[in-house]
């Protein structure tokens, strides 16, 4: 395909772009080519042209010209509120049998009051007509204080009716229990389901609280934990749903207000619980309240260090995730900007930040329940803010700096439409509770920033903030999402047609001048007759802008103000056809690690996307690597921190840019996503990306995404030209040789030569399918003992290779019996744990472990022996702990006692030689005891019981430290260093599943040769006379 200015190829292909020019940022929009991304390709203004407000805020008392405005001309949705369950716990009365609990009859008394009392507000305010539509996919939730059991007696912290107030009996919610108790009562009798009935319309969404990371341990009087706070979610979800039924709204947490996930806490909290002393004095009850607040704040995640890196992924999301998720609807994320402006130092999230944020998030949640059980996200709030604003006069230049990241960020959410249901930009209607009057006379020495209507000159007259230009920037903007393309990541773009109106949006993520050149492709000769050109911008210090011109000379070019947005609105003759399709897919890629990082080595790093559906035409399709980063912060130049010395995509050399989304984000590091383009005609099943750094740093996550086109998209580059086809010379097969046991699989791999050539198809075969056989992705079976020759044919050209296949009879193999630490039948302790949010006495169980493993804690297992002898045990099992330990009974008999040594961390599981016990065929019960006496013990994932010469390969032993293999990864020949000398040494084979290989030989140089095992990951067992170590090899 090419531009307007080759007419003979237009008329040819009868596909061209409507305008077109040189050089510059290109923006491609294929007209014709509907974008989805799992199913989804509209805009839904509903979902993210949304005002953080409500219908029953006072604040909209005598303003019904406004709502108007908002509502019907600017079509705004509403919103979000805290405040009324804020508000009706804090006036809910005591229950005088139950004391700093509610009481359950008199909230249904008060519940009932406010509903009508809520309806007939809107009534009188003259918004009772809006009631139904905005009603729709409302977020509601509460706020820290009073609803959570802070334990704060100041005024924030009090509950109790009017009479109860004024007459000094008031009461607070000690545990959470208690505060989960009033939700679901709250939920159950406050909400009605539609809006022709009185009162207020259940939401679509609730969350449990919001922000709770900002006051907690804190001057802001919140003595709770973390474990308490997710136990809190878990506890209001599993309420509401049980009370609630099919009536329940969606259930998300946790609401936090930062994220820095590669950072310490970033809040500054007391360093220890002894902190809770200084807010009582000295009485004997005073003493019982300090012991009481102590022993909720005093837990393990309390006293985890949080100064060390990524304290906010895994003692905070991640944690979360682990404990909560299961019972969580959604979860729900803040983002702000830090502006520099007025303001010490500063930080940049949008951008980049925001796109490594949403990955780590996303990759987490389907590694641990799966692609199909993603749950989705909720940006209840997102904007700008500096905490030295606070105290000065308004200055319109900070609306400017929300205005920026409300459509960066919006912008980078409308790419997941599948997977961000809702966004919210935070600014308040007119949040006088916000404004500080120090001297009470009603005029506020400090007003609050954020506001969508101000009476800075408190003449009682509000008028629009400058926040109130985004929504007439967006309005009108609907439609279906078509194909769009930037060759600049700094230049976001996005375009929805509606009938014969094409919007086209446009936002500059850099702090200069951009000029864009607009190449728009249709297939029908559906020329735009007009075009109304939107632009949002700051011209000077604080005079922010939004142009308003209309013309009917279109053009192909546009230059964009710096950190502005544009929004094009075409008009065509006709409604265009968007009888095409662009099929968005993301691939996961394989764990790093065991914590979601890895620090970037010298040289080569080698990572693993796998399972990947191929693009149904790879002409047609592309694809890209994105791969989520922490690296050092600086300008994005060649050969500079944030640049990549050479990428390798199946082993083919991928050129790579150093300009990725985002400017500098103003910090030591920079947390962002590599999104690298790569030929789809490379893609394959499972995918090996190698990439050589320019600098050190650390890799989170490598996805990999595709588009599957139903026709070339035009593209501005001549990509979508049928090139040159390129002819196969030739074709090798690897490894040449391969020896498997009967049963076992092994895959083969076929290198086209050369590498872009155009058709890489391939058809295998086999001389002799009754000793092994091969299917169309070159994976061979073992059938039976004897000799067969593999063969690849290529479909250009009938080149060929082979593999020669030596098939053994199965050896004899011992047995494994692995016990899933979590699917004990009975447990029980000494040690009571709930005031740190455990389970009591005894082990608390997860999906894929046991935790909160206190001293004296055991648990009991029903195992069932086929296969009689002696098993080496092995624990799979971490702690931070000092002196813990492990005991193992079988049938109430000690078997073993084994040292449990602290490897840092409570998730960072290792396998643990627990020594051997002898079994006998039948039924047995397992026990574990925690036997040392240090209080907090262990996590526990699994126990693996091996005899013979079976090998678990879910719970390798960590790489010695005495033994290393080099060059590693290899295609060939490995070194073991640090072998003894005319070592009598066997080399054993098994991959991540645990199959065992044949032994390999290892050669006088103390080298081996891998060069017949397929590409993947593999563990050598190395077993001498004195001991065995277990090391793991990457085969490419």
């Amino acid at each position: 395909m090419k531009t307007m200015n080759h007419y003979l190829i237009i008329a040819l292909i009868l596909l061209y772009p409507l305008v077109n020019r040189a050089q510059n940022v290109e923006v491609d929009v294929n007209l014709n080519i509907k974008h989805s991304v799992g199913g989804i390709s509209d805009f839904g203004r509903e979902r993210h042209i949304t005002m953080h407000s409500s219908l029953y805020e006072n604040a909209w008392e005598g303003e019904l010209d406004k709502a108007e405005r908002l509502f019907e001309d600017l079509d705004v949705q509403l919103g979000r509120d805290n405040g009324v369950a804020s508000f009706l716990h804090q006036f809910s009365p005591e229950d005088e049998n139950n004391r700093q609990h509610h009481d359950p009859d008199s909230l249904s008394v008060l519940l009932d009051f406010w509903q009508g009392e809520y309806q007939q507000r809107i009534t009188d305010r003259g918004l009772l007509k809006y009631k139904n539509e905005q009603s729709r996919g409302t977020i509601m939730g509460t706020n820290p204080h009073p609803t959570y059991p802070t334990l704060s007696y100041f005024e924030n912290g009090l509950n109790g009716s009017t009479w109860g107030r004024e007459n000094g009996f008031t009461w607070i919610p000690q545990d959470i229990e208690t505060s989960a108790a009033w939700m679901v009562q709250y939920l159950e009798e406050f909400f009605v389901e539609t809006a022709s009935q009185e009162g207020v319309v259940m939401p679509e969404y609730w969350e449990v609280i919001n922000e709770p990371d900002f006051p907690l341990n804190t001057g802001q009087f919140m003595m709770s934990s973390w474990e308490d706070i997710i136990e809190y979610h878990n506890l209001v979800a599993q309420g509401i749903k049980q009370k609630l039924g099919n009536r329940a709204p969606k259930i998300g947490g946790m609401t936090w207000g930062l994220h820095d996930l590669f950072r310490g806490d970033g809040i500054s909290r007391f360093a220890t619980a002894n902190y809770v002393d200084g807010f009582y004095g000295n009485t004997a009850a005073d003493e019982v309240a300090k012991a009481y607040a102590r022993g909720q704040v005093d837990t393990p995640l309390f006293n985890h260090p949080r100064d060390t890196p990524w304290y906010q992924w895994d003692v905070i999301w991640k944690e979360f995730i682990d404990r909560a998720g299961d019972n969580m609807d959604f979860y729900s994320v803040h983002f702000y900007d830090w502006p520099q402006y007025q303001n010490q130092g500063g930080q940049r999230r949008s951008g980049g930040h925001v796109e490594a944020t949403l990955e780590m998030l996303e990759w987490y949640d389907v590694f641990i329940n799966g692609k199909n059980n993603r749950k989705p996200v909720i940006i209840s709030e997102y904007g700008a803010v500096a905490n030295s604003w606070d105290p000065m006069p308004h200055d319109t230049r900070f609306d400017w700096e929300n205005l920026k990241p409300f459509s960066a960020m919006m912008m980078q959410f409308l790419e997941r439409p599948d997977y961000i249901e809702l966004s919210m930009p935070f600014h308040l209607l007119k949040a006088q509770f916000r404004d500080i009057d120090n001297n009470g006379d009603g005029i506020p020495e400090v007003v609050y920033h954020y506001k969508t209507l101000r009476d800075d000159d408190g003449d009682g007259v509000w008028e629009y903030s400058e926040l109130v230009k985004w929504y007439e920037l967006w309005d009108n903007v609907d439609g279906t999402r078509v194909d769009t393309k930037s060759s600049d990541p700094d230049i976001q773009v996005d375009s929805y047609i509606d009938g014969n109106e094409v919007y086209l949006i446009l936002n500059n993520l850099q702090e200069q001048n951009t000029t864009i050149n607009l190449n728009l492709f249709e297939d029908n000769d559906n020329n735009p007759t007009s075009v109304r050109i939107k632009h949002l911008y700051l011209e000077g210090v604080r005079n922010i802008v939004l142009d308003d011109t209309t013309t009917t000379n279109i053009p192909s070019s546009v230059t964009l103000r710096p950190e502005a947005t544009m929004v094009l609105k075409y008009t065509l003759p006709n409604a265009v056809a968007i009888n095409q399709t662009s099929v968005e897919n993301k691939f996961y890629g394989e764990p790093v690690s065991n914590n979601q990082r890895v620090a970037i080595n010298n040289g080569d790093n080698t990572f693993f996307v796998n399972n990947v559906t191929l693009p149904v035409d790879a002409d047609k399709a592309e694809a890209m690597i994105k791969m989520t980063v922490t690296l050092f912060d600086a300008p994005q130049t060649e050969n500079g921190f944030l640049s990549i010395n050479k990428l390798t995509f199946n082993g083919v050399e991928v050129e790579t840019p150093f300009d990725w989304r985002g400017e500098t984000q103003n910090r030591s590091k920079w947390f962002g996503a590599l999104e690298i383009p790569v030929p789809a005609s490379l893609v394959q099943t499972n995918n090996t990306i190698v990439v050589d750094f320019q600098h050190v740093g650390e890799v989170n996550i490598v996805n990999l995404l595709t588009w599957d086109f139903s026709k070339k998209p035009g593209r501005s580059d001549q990509g979508n030209t049928d090139p040159d086809p390129i002819a196969v010379t030739g074709v090798n097969v690897s490894p040449n040789t391969i020896i498997l046991n009967q049963g076992q699989t092994s895959t083969i791999n076929a290198t086209i030569s050369p590498a872009n050539a155009t058709n890489k198809s391939v058809i295998w075969s086999t001389n002799n399918a009754a000793i092994a056989t091969v299917d169309t992705n070159g994976t061979i079976t073992a059938n039976a003992n004897g000799n067969a020759i593999i063969t690849v044919t290529t479909v250009d050209g009938g080149f060929t290779s082979s593999t020669n296949v030596t098939v053994n009879n199965t050896p004899p193999t011992g047995d494994v019996i692995v016990i899933e630490a979590e699917d004990f039948v009975n447990t029980g302790g000494t040690f009571n744990d709930s005031f740190a949010g455990g389970p009591g006495l005894g082990v608390n169980k997860t999906p894929t472990n046991i935790n909160y493993v206190n001293n004296g804690d055991w648990a009991e297992y029903t195992l069932n022996v086929t296969t009689p002898g002696t098993y080496d045990v092995e624990y799979l099992i971490s702690t931070p702990s000092s002196g813990a330990q492990i005991q193992l009974f079988i049938d109430n008999t000690i078997a073993s006692t084994t040292n449990v040594p602290n490897n840092g961390a409570w998730d960072n599981y290792t396998a643990l030689t627990g020594g051997t016990i002898n079994l006998t065929a039948g039924t047995h019960t397992i026990k574990i005891i925690a036997s040392s006496v240090t209080t907090w013990q262990w996590n526990l994932d699994k126990i693996t019981l091996t005899t013979g010469s079976t090998f678990s390969g879910k719970t390798i032993a960590s790489t010695s430290q005495y033994l290393k293999l080099y060059p590693n990864p290899s295609s060939g020949k490995i070194y073991i260093q640090g072998l003894r000398t005319n070592s009598n040494t066997t080399i054993q084979v098994y991959d991540a599943k645990g199959t065992k290989y044949p032994d390999i030989k290892l050669n006088d140089d103390h080298s081996i040769d891998v060069e017949s095992l397929s590409r993947g990951i593999y563990f050598l067992k190395v077993i001498s006379k004195r001991n065995q170590t277990t090391l793991k090899i990457i085969k490419n």
